[in-house]
């Protein structure tokens, strides 16, 4: 009696998951478990926090940046724009000061109290408000929230669904 052992070798086959599929948008990038996509319309830091609604089926967030490993993605996509500014989802409640994380938070739509900032990558141009904005080339900073920025969206395994 002959046995014959036969061996395939199939080549490997990734699937994009739905969310990397409806990441293709001019000025998007999936990066890590997150579709991010910039925004070039001026908006007021409380209209960009609810303006986070391209991808259908995900609720979005401005970005929270969770480690300087978001800096060269951030900066590509704003090289790729003509944006120098960008709200992302960081803010102050209470007194806040650059060199402490206390009272400051990520934020969503519609919650604000409830995951403190881990990281925040200041840059040296001081403090004028209580919401953070992303500047091209010197990281973050506190601007006045009345004052108009494009913004960054992010979807995805953070991007909970909320009701708004």
């Amino acid at each position: 009696m002959i046995f014959a052992l036969l061996i395939f070798n199939f080549p490997l086959i990734y699937s994009a998951t739905d969310l990397q599929n409806q990441c293709n948008i001019p000025l998007s990038v999936y990066y890590g478990t997150s579709c991010l996509i910039l925004h070039t319309e001026l908006k007021r830091y409380n209209t960009a926090k609810i303006a986070c609604n391209d991808i259908l089926g995900y609720s979005g967030h401005l970005v929270h940046i969770r480690s300087l490993d978001y800096q060269p993605v951030i900066e590509s996509l704003m090289n790729a724009s003509s944006v120098l500014n960008a709200w992302i989802g960081t803010e102050c409640y209470g007194t806040c000061t650059t060199a402490s994380y206390s009272n400051w938070y990520y934020t969503t739509p519609t919650r604000k109290f409830e995951e403190s900032a881990t990281f925040i990558a200041w840059s040296a141009t001081g403090m004028t408000g209580n919401s953070v904005a992303w500047q091209k080339g010197l990281k973050s900073t506190a601007i006045d929230p009345k004052t108009d920025y494009a913004f960054i969206c992010e979807y995805g395994k953070t991007a909970l669904t909320y009701a708004v």
